[in-house]
């Protein structure tokens, strides 16, 4: 009996070693992803309606298409030390810095699309919107929306792409001596 025993702990710890590892990389991806769509959405409802408010306005867009890109002109990483060390000191978790990081990864890719796509709405197509006394819903639905498509896709896939790659960074950073993961917080979900 001390040799089935044996054999079954044998096989028990060989088995969590196996089957343990892949579940944490699964939990880890999981949790990384839904950052990712959580950053998005918050820079997507940031965007979406200041580009929306301004479209009609040329001067007013240029302004915006300027200084968006002088402010993403600056690499996201020099933010990083900066909104670490406010997020840690008024909000008290790792949490907000890690997706404070993710936004400013993310969030210059959605708006020089998106402002770009803005810019190009074909002047016939606002003429005839307005001839035709599209307003509101309707223009959003009809004419707004459908106009920005191409380029509110191409925003999100480069915008997921970099909040990847800013994750690599915003999940592993060190404070105070104290090296902060995702994994603390996957081993309270685990």
């Amino acid at each position: 009996m001390n040799g089935v025993n044996a054999g079954i702990k044998i096989f028990a710890s060989l088995t969590a070693e196996w089957v343990e590892p892949p579940l944490m990389i699964m939990g880890a991806v999981l949790v990384s992803g839904l950052r990712i769509i959580i950053a998005y959405l918050f820079c997507m409802l940031c965007i979406g309606p200041l580009v929306y408010a301004f479209h009609r306005k040329p001067r007013a867009l240029d302004r915006m298409r300027s200084i968006s890109q002088i402010l993403g002109s600056v690499p996201a990483t020099a933010f990083f030390p900066i909104l670490i060390f406010l997020s840690l000191k008024y909000f008290k978790a790792e949490e907000v810095a890690v997706h404070l990081l993710l936004i400013t990864g993310m969030i210059w890719y959605l708006m020089f699309k998106i402002l770009g796509g803005a810019a190009k709405i074909p002047g016939d197509i606002l003429e005839a919107s307005d001839s035709l006394g599209l307003k509101g819903n309707l223009y959003l639905k009809r004419i707004f929306l459908p106009c920005l498509l191409p380029a509110i896709i191409t925003g999100s896939i480069t915008a997921f792409g970099g909040g990847w790659n800013t994750l690599v960074v915003a999940e592993y950073f060190k404070h105070a001596g104290k090296v902060l993961t995702h994994q603390l917080l996957l081993k309270e979900v685990w």
